[in-house]
């Protein structure tokens, strides 16, 4: 397994952890909104449904790199082969 590609790979799982984290909050905001109808939350919303829209799609293109031919092994993503090796 090549260093570019696990470290590739790490970058996808963080930029996925921060679409998760920016959907749930994005969610959290949305009953926010209903509870106490402030129009403001609006945009902070589209801002959290947005950075997990982009962030999201930018782990799963990282995630394929790490696993492109090209750059050596790849990452391996089955875990349990990585701890049997």
């Amino acid at each position: 397994m090549s260093l570019r590609a696990t470290l590739t790979g790490l970058v996808a799982y963080a930029a996925l952890a921060v679409a998760l984290g920016a959907a749930v909050w994005g969610c959290w905001l949305v009953v926010e909104a209903v509870r106490f109808g402030r129009a403001y939350y609006v945009m902070a919303i589209m801002f959290s449904f947005g950075l997990s829209l982009v962030a999201g799609l930018l782990g799963l293109t990282l995630r394929q790199r790490a696993n492109h031919p090209s750059w050596g092994l790849g990452m391996d993503l089955d875990w349990s082969r990585v701890l049997n090796r």
